[in-house]
């Protein structure tokens, strides 16, 4: 691997870019380093389909966006950045969790045969991808209040900690108890670096995860005498010191859009955010600064047919449902029908769920409660259905359905 050092102290990392066929050489790498870099999970004429797939939903076109109780972009434009004001901030965009430009990326055919190599799986059928979302990142000249915060920001490592303090999703996909592998991964939309913002991570560190989080809570966590200062907050997310008592280096990475980037779940990784806020050096001021898709697949053997069958309801009411939540609790709540009518006393318990604990039901609630909208007097209304979706998003959601073997082009935009 390739290290660039920087004043910093955060040097960046350009990782081997491992053909998708080499099984071997991908197992490998996340074997020992906690993950592997697989080239070109999106073609170019892959990438230019998904980016205008992206500004259909960016701008309202997307005919499922425009049913939507999820907060998203409203009168946004391409290619002028002074329209990318309302609707959204900056950062993970939950209303990306089911459009069309994501289920376009999760089902092709480099980025499903990654998760093949990552796993020793062979047959599509033998996976489920997760519904987890986009993190959009916009340039100064958006003027966005949460752009401009982020950009007037830095730590004392530069701008890692800016965004998120490192973190590790051990044991969370299926709970302590299962030993079995666990990965997810990033495809950028367009080239990422430290300059235009890009995932940091701890190569090695999916191997002393209860070390590290040790070390972390010895420092910064609750015995310290009341409510920490934002200072203070940014100090204990920028701290490298955790990791190199480990002998572990933190790195901002370097990553071709359109590559594969999968992560034992293990990992600490976290955002560094960006060092040119203005796109200038990257994709230029009238661009997004950057776009990743955060991905994840698993077994299909593990889901039950009550969680399948949770999953295509999820999927018609547009339900945000990463991997990291309350499976079987979540997909019982969905399946009883309780975030079906209308729910307008619900979204009183946004502030009390703000704090509950990752895996657990409240929490599930609360990600997906904390931007909706009120449509027609629902917060999750009915907004596609799982039967008239492409033959290979059905396949992803529920392989045991009768479609599931076809192999037609992706659709967009299906109509109720």
């Amino acid at each position: 691997m390739s290290l660039r050092p920087h004043e910093s102290g955060v040097p960046e990392l350009s990782p081997p870019r491992l053909d998708r066929s080499d099984h071997t050489g991908i197992r490998a790498h996340l074997a020992e380093h906690g993950f592997a870099c697989v080239r070109e999970g999106l073609t170019q004429p892959e990438l230019n389909l998904a980016e205008d797939l992206l500004w259909q939903h960016l701008e309202g076109r997307e005919a499922a966006s425009q049913r939507m109780a999820q907060r998203r972009p409203i009168g946004w434009r391409r290619s002028e950045p002074r329209t990318w004001l309302l609707g959204h901030g900056d950062g993970l965009m939950t209303s990306t969790t089911h459009c069309d430009s994501m289920w376009y990326v999760r089902s092709r055919p480099g980025v499903i045969q990654a998760f093949h190599a990552a796993y020793g799986t062979h047959h599509d059928a033998e996976l489920v991808a997760a519904y987890d979302r986009m993190s959009v990142n916009l340039p100064l000249s958006s003027a966005n209040p949460a752009a401009l915060r982020m950009a007037a920001v830095s730590s004392q490592h530069g701008k890692l900690g800016v965004a998120q303090r490192m973190h590790t999703h051990l044991g969370q996909f299926y709970g302590p108890g299962f030993n079995g592998p666990e990965y997810y991964a990033i495809v950028p939309l367009f080239d990422m670096n430290r300059t235009t913002g890009a995932t940091a991570l701890v190569p090695g560190s999916h191997r002393r995860v209860r070390e590290i989080e040790a070390r972390w809570h010895q420092k910064w966590g609750g015995k310290r005498q009341g409510k920490p200062s934002e200072a203070e907050k940014l100090l204990a997310a920028a701290d490298l010191e955790p990791f190199q008592q480990c002998g572990l280096t933190p790195c901002v990475t370097n990553i071709k859009a359109g590559d594969c980037v999968l992560f034992d779940t293990g990992l600490f990784h976290g955002a560094y955010a960006a060092e040119d806020p203005s796109g200038e050096t990257g994709n230029g001021p009238h661009q997004l600064l950057r776009a990743i898709y955060i991905l994840s697949m698993s077994f299909s053997s593990l889901q039950s047919p009550a969680i399948l069958q949770a999953r295509r309801k999820a999927y018609e009411l547009d339900l945000f449902w990463p991997p990291t939540i309350a499976h079987a609790d979540f997909a019982r709540h969905i399946l009883e029908g309780k975030l079906e009518g209308a729910h307008q006393p619900l979204r009183e318990l946004v502030s009390e769920l703000r704090s509950a604990a990752d895996g657990t039901l409240e929490r599930a609630l609360y990600l997906n409660l904390e931007h909706r909208e009120d449509t027609r007097g629902e917060l999750f209304p009915r907004i596609r259905e799982f039967a008239r979706a492409a033959p290979e998003v059905q396949r992803l959601i529920d392989p045991s359905h009768a479609r599931a073997g076809s192999s037609a082009p992706p659709r967009s935009g299906e109509e109720l």
